[in-house]
């Protein structure tokens, strides 16, 4: 007698987002050991690579658990369309991990470049913390933005930078010196229409089953980008002689 398939066809996908979680922590446990002044790899270099990694582990991780949005219960819920710009924004996150994996590893330069943008991305943000403060009506908060401004400048100068220029470079820009723009483009756009409350986004009357196919869309996407972020991760580490147990 025949008996109804109760198979779920995305338990093997989460598996296997389980298992690229895995991957990405052990190259952040294999470059952990290659900081020790015996090996050839950089501190800093490590730490770009390990960021990168650790990021990927932990934007596979939010899509299994965005992944139990996806059954019929949560359709009808509403919980599928609810969650559905949150999933958008953690595959972007991974379009743009996917972005400067590639570029950080194409050479040591390009590494050093994207460590360096550190001290100017966080200089942008302190000014724009400042700014935010200096809008507050409060001598308190005015007080307390000269601090982090002046915070900001001294880390900088420590750092042999400009204390004006919070110039970064942009992901769009990266995408373009590894050759990936168009792709990177195109994706970028489409996944933050669908992240931000857009008018598109806020006006499109979808339907349960249109809500659960481009869920199902955008989840492929972020696993695919997800799964080949960390394999091409891994090779570059072993390229730099780096050993997994």
């Amino acid at each position: 007698m025949a008996t109804e398939s109760t198979h779920d066809p995305w338990a093997s996908v989460s598996e296997r987002l389980l298992t690229t979680v895995r991957d990405a922590q052990k190259i952040v446990e294999a470059l952990g050991t290659a900081r020790s002044p015996t090996t050839a790899v950089d501190p800093w270099r490590a730490e770009v690579l390990s960021s990168l990694a650790r990021e990927v582990a932990a934007n596979c991780a939010r899509m299994r658990l965005l992944l139990g949005h996806l059954d019929a219960p949560a359709l009808a819920a509403g919980v599928t369309r609810l969650n559905f710009p949150l999933l958008c924004f953690v595959v972007r996150n991974l379009l743009e991990l996917s972005v400067w994996s590639e570029f950080c590893s194409r050479s040591c330069q390009n590494a050093r470049s994207f460590y360096d943008d550190f001290v100017k991305d966080s200089l942008g943000f302190q000014k724009a913390v400042a700014q935010f403060l200096n809008l507050v009506p409060s001598d308190a908060s005015a007080a307390e933005a000269a601090q982090v401004m002046a915070t900001v400048e001294e880390a900088t100068r420590e750092a042999g930078l400009s204390t004006t220029d919070d110039r970064y470079m942009r992901t769009a820009e990266a995408a373009r010196q590894v050759g990936i723009q168009e792709f990177y483009t195109s994706l970028n756009r489409v996944l933050s229409k669908l992240a931000h409350p857009t008018a598109m986004a806020l006006l499109v009357p979808v339907n349960d089953e249109g809500v659960a196919k481009e869920f199902a869309g955008v989840f492929v996407v972020g696993f695919a980008l997800a799964t080949m972020t960390c394999a091409a991760l891994r090779k570059h580490v072993e390229s730099l002689g780096i050993i997994f147990e």
